[in-house]
């Protein structure tokens, strides 16, 4: 940044001239910075040709005009990745429509993958369907989140989170294969209107969120705990610790398993966390108190975010260790099927002659051929287990789950110890019988 500095701190307009300036629209104001650039490269000896700028100058201006007809040239404008350290958190609607903008783009490119390298391509109404349903949504998402870039964390583990990051660059390569088939033989889906979003600057205010990890310190503006409030965070942190302690004898997470005491501190520190997190979520808090034992005086932060933090362990061991005789989707966290045992098989409509391992069997409760790509995570909107049952032919023991594109699987002779089980137990049962189903919870 040095040099542009010292370029700006030479070049000053007259302050007539910077009234006018304000008034200048944003391309004009590109168009400035890119020339301004352009001078900074010629001092070092970089600039592109004259003719090249020009060209490039006015693709920048055609990107950002408004209004219909106009194709965002995202590709000038956003040439690299963002770091997604850097992107806001998405929104749940922003997430659950880029799950949605995923499954299209993931189906086209499989279909038209089946048919090899672009010279053995053939014109298909099928595929031309899936790859117009892809690019519709690539034309709506991508210049969303070139606006507005969002990521999404997920935690792999207690120590470690994966963030995966949603901008245009990252789009616009994902949607390529879509549109350059539907390009090839010169078909193009109805254009997709959606309003672009407000990223006008929010006004300043008070923070009234905490810092993500517990604070030390007081932060301005922010309410002081009630003593009510202040109550049930001291009930809260004393299950918190309890479950802690029994579940950290366990070992790291490589080494859990089920034992009883964990299971039912853990339960108990999760049933009161989970409250906690949504009304501080709303409505956080801080707290001065002086330690008994130190007599130092300290701040601590009460927020959403923090208190998620703190029951992090606890909430994953939790869930997965949590025995049910019935459904294993949870309020307070999203469950999830890693379809690599389904990746590349196209699932046609109804029941199919596709498996995963030795016990479990696929079919397709929807009207539309699903096929998964290797590494693809889909979320489970229902996880059944079936516990044993008293009859004449030794009890029904069956973990069944669905989809959210509607593929049903059903896996037989999980043979439960008892009449209840859990996520972990259903994974560890299946693969003892060559059968590997994972599964993840993504704590919300």
């Amino acid at each position: 940044m040095g040099i542009f500095s010292e370029f700006f701190n030479v070049v000053r307009l007259p302050p007539v001239m910077g009234d006018l300036m304000k008034q200048f629209k944003q391309p004009l104001l590109t168009v400035l910075v890119i020339f301004a650039t352009a001078y900074v490269l010629t001092v070092v000896g970089c600039a592109p040709a004259a003719k090249d700028l020009q060209a490039k100058t006015a693709e920048v201006e055609t990107a950002t005009q408004p209004g219909e007809g106009k194709n965002l040239n995202i590709e000038l404008v956003n040439k690299v990745p963002i770091d997604p350290k850097s992107m806001p958190e998405c929104t749940t609607e922003e997430f659950s429509k880029l799950v949605a903008w995923g499954t299209a783009v993931d189906a086209a490119n499989e279909a038209i993958e089946e048919m090899g390298p672009e010279k053995s391509w053939k014109k298909s109404t099928n595929i031309i369907k899936v790859a117009s349903d892809a690019k519709s949504k690539c034309d709506v998402v991508q210049p969303y989140h070139y606006a507005k870039p969002c990521k999404r964390t997920a935690a792999k583990n207690i120590l470690k989170t994966e963030l995966k990051g949603y901008d245009a660059n990252r789009i616009n390569q994902r949607c390529e294969m879509p549109r350059k088939y539907l390009a090839k033989f010169n078909v193009q889906p109805p254009k997709v209107v959606e309003p672009k979003p407000d990223v006008k600057p929010e006004p300043k205010l008070p923070p009234v969120v905490a810092p993500t990890v517990p604070d030390t310190g007081a932060v301005p503006g922010m309410r002081t705990c009630s003593a009510d409030e202040f109550n049930k965070i001291k009930t809260f942190r004393s299950a918190l610790d309890i479950a802690n302690m029994n579940i950290a004898k366990l070992g790291s997470q490589a080494n859990w398993k089920y034992e009883s005491n964990a299971v039912s501190s853990g339960a108990t520190a999760t049933k009161a966390c989970e409250p906690l997190i949504t009304y501080h979520q709303a409505s956080p808090c801080q707290r001065t108190f002086t330690d008994e034992k130190t007599k130092v005086t300290q701040t601590k932060v009460y927020s959403g975010e923090n208190l998620r933090q703190q029951c992090q362990t606890v909430r994953l061991y939790t869930y997965d260790y949590a025995q049910k005789s019935e459904s294993l989707i949870v309020t307070g966290a999203r469950l999830y099927f890693d379809a690599s045992g389904l990746a590349n098989q196209p699932i046609e409509v109804g029941s199919v002659d596709v498996n995963i391992g030795e016990n479990c069997l696929v079919s397709n409760l929807t009207s539309n051929r699903v096929t998964y790509s290797a590494g693809q995570e889909v979320l489970l909107t229902a996880a059944r287990v079936y516990p044993p049952q008293n009859s004449d032919n030794g009890g029904l023991q069956m973990f069944v789950f669905e989809t959210e594109q509607g593929i049903k699987v059903e896996c037989y002779g999980v043979e439960y110890p008892g009449v209840k089980t859990s996520k972990a137990e259903v994974v560890r049962l299946l693969k003892a019988k060559n059968t590997n189903v994972p599964l993840r919870y993504e704590l919300l």
